[in-house]
Formats: structure tokens, sequence, C-alpha cells
């Protein structure tokens, strides 16, 4: 993944700036899951691609 390094010592280095969004979902919405569910709560669940007033996503 574009902007995320292990350095020798096996630890990850970021940049200074790093978007989590993008590895942790950008790319789900890209390969087809952006559908399902990526947060679930009592009140309901949120998917990758959407959002909804009803459970604060």
């Amino acid at each position: 993944m574009q902007g995320i390094d292990f350095g020798p010592d096996h630890k990850v280095r970021l940049p200074q700036r790093f978007n989590v969004a993008v590895p942790f979902i950008d790319r789900h919405v890209a390969d087809g899951r952006g559908a399902k569910a990526a947060i679930r709560t009592v009140h309901g669940e949120c998917s990758r691609e959407g959002s909804s007033p009803e459970t604060g996503c």
C-alpha cells in the first residue's frame, strides 16, 4: 500500500500526514466490497460506500 513502509526493525512507518481511509475503507470500495458493513452498532450498520443519518454514519 502506498504510504506504508516497514523499517528494518519491522515497525510500520507512516508518512507524517496519512489518510487512514484509503487502506481501511477506500480500497474495499474499489475492490467491490463497498456495500458490506464497515461499522456495526446497536442502532444499525454503516457501509463503506454510504452513510445513514439513522445510524450516525
